[in-house]
């Protein structure tokens, strides 16, 4: 019997939004096992390129909302529904300019094939504005603390698709037509479904935010810019190698190196929900009213993922040889390369998101958006210069090179912005077992 309170509300909480994340990260992997059985490598490189373009724009069209509105939240209680009319604004227009992003790209860069170019440039659309719904849907409930309304959206876009690859395989279609399509038709849904389940109280306090005296729209902006940059500069980081593979040697190599890509996010999705999903509100209101509870967060959850970080690098190294060709054919075994080298740095991504996730408060954002940038600049580079000699293989090699400066980085950013939390304390029991009755003080928050 778990006697700690704060422990006994976040492993319930935690197994809410854990068991979304298994069932997306299931959803999504049948998806893909499903098209890489059935579509021709260049249609699926294609694809990922499009993927990573269209996470790029929601993202931008989020306009740094999902952490935002959280911080707000967690300093200002009932007060920050002043936000919440300008951050519509903001998201409206920032949405507008991520379609004519698309639109762009569709016509430009994109491997469309031309006669159906149009086509699937209007299949993209709902794809990019449902992501969208089903970001601001989270952000919701996230902010009414309702882990498992959380859940269910975290899994209503990967459940789609994974329906969708499903019905193509069983009317044996695999054109890059039909899947495009079809997950529009999906994102479509993701937006009807968000709209009616928003409830009238939420339209009440929209209409009383903008009733009432608010901040501007470029206040806004300002207030919100270094959270909209930090998720731009993050998709660059963590996706631009895909483009730049698929750019320099096509639609092939960047198809086997996607599987690598995915197999290695599903493992990176577990510090991900963590820090966005669970403690995201909490550590905002710890960081301006309590350091304590700041701190002794911090303490654990590094132990936490330092953990788990070691044990899913064990599990991805030893299992690799088998598990991606008996999963996805012949066809990817030159993935099994890349995940053996993709998986070295997971350990460091998961103990570098324990030390990023401090990094809320004040002036303490623009360091971690610099050191995220000064990463995606190297991934950029890396890239750039491995790739065109060694393909797939080079983009993972620039993939690990910008995570360990990622990591070194906020390292040293938490030393220098906290002096008062030591970033390796967690390896201590004492400091372990003092952290866990810190947060079990009248409750926690």
């Amino acid at each position: 019997m778990i006697r700690n309170p704060f422990i006994r509300r976040a492993i319930g909480a935690l197994t809410l939004l854990y068991s979304g994340t298994f069932l997306a990260a299931f959803f999504n992997f049948l998806a893909q096992l499903t098209l890489a059985r059935s579509m021709d490598l260049e249609a699926l490189g294609t694809i990922a390129a499009l993927s990573s373009i269209i996470n790029l724009l929601a993202l931008i069209g989020m306009g740094g909302m999902n952490w935002f509105l959280l911080q707000v939240v967690g300093r200002e209680k009932e007060k920050a529904f002043r936000w919440y009319f300008p951050a519509a604004q903001l998201v409206a227009l920032l949405t507008a300019l991520g379609i004519v992003g698309l639109v762009a790209y569709g016509l430009t860069a994109a491997k469309f094939p031309p006669s159906e170019r149009l086509l699937l440039l209007t299949a993209s659309l709902p794809i990019l504005l449902g992501q969208l719904a089903v970001e601001l849907s989270s952000v919701r409930y996230q902010i009414e603390r309702r882990a498992g309304q959380v859940a269910f959206w975290q899994v209503v876009t990967q459940l789609g698709r994974a329906m969708v690859a499903l019905c193509l395989k069983a009317v044996a279609i695999s054109s890059l037509r039909a899947v495009l399509v079809g997950f529009g038709l999906m994102g479509a849904i993701a937006v009807i479904c968000s709209l009616l389940a928003v409830p009238a109280r939420s339209w009440d306090r929209l209409l009383e935010s903008y009733r009432h005296p608010h901040p501007t729209l470029l206040e806004t902006a300002g207030s919100a810019g270094p959270f909209l940059v930090f998720g731009a500069i993050y998709l660059i980081f963590f996706q631009g190698p895909i483009v730049i593979l698929e750019y320099f040697r096509g639609g092939t190599e960047t198809a086997q190196y996607n599987i690598a890509f995915l197999i290695v996010s599903a493992a990176m999705m577990f510090p991900s929900v963590f820090y966005s999903k669970f403690v995201a509100e909490r550590v905002f209101h710890w960081g301006h009213h309590d350091r304590k509870k700041f701190a002794a967060a911090f303490y654990l959850s590094a132990a936490l993922m330092a953990a788990f970080g070691i044990l899913a690098m064990a599990i991805l190294m030893t299992t690799a040889h088998g598990l991606v060709p008996w999963m996805f054919g012949s066809r990817y075994a030159p993935s099994v390369e890349l995940l053996l080298v993709m998986s070295i740095t997971i350990p460091a991504r998961f103990l570098q998101s324990a030390f990023s996730s401090l990094l809320v408060t004040g002036q303490q954002t623009i360091p971690r958006v610099i050191y995220l940038a000064l990463a995606a600049l190297t991934s950029i580079v890396a890239s750039c210069i491995f790739v065109p000699a060694l393909g797939a293989l080079g983009a993972a090699y620039a993939s690990v090179i910008a995570e360990l400066v990622l990591f070194l980085l906020s390292w040293r950013g938490l030393s220098i912005h906290i002096p008062e939390i030591e970033p390796f304390g967690w390896l201590s029991p004492q400091t372990i077992r003092r952290s866990m009755s810190v947060l079990g003080d009248k409750a926690a928050h």
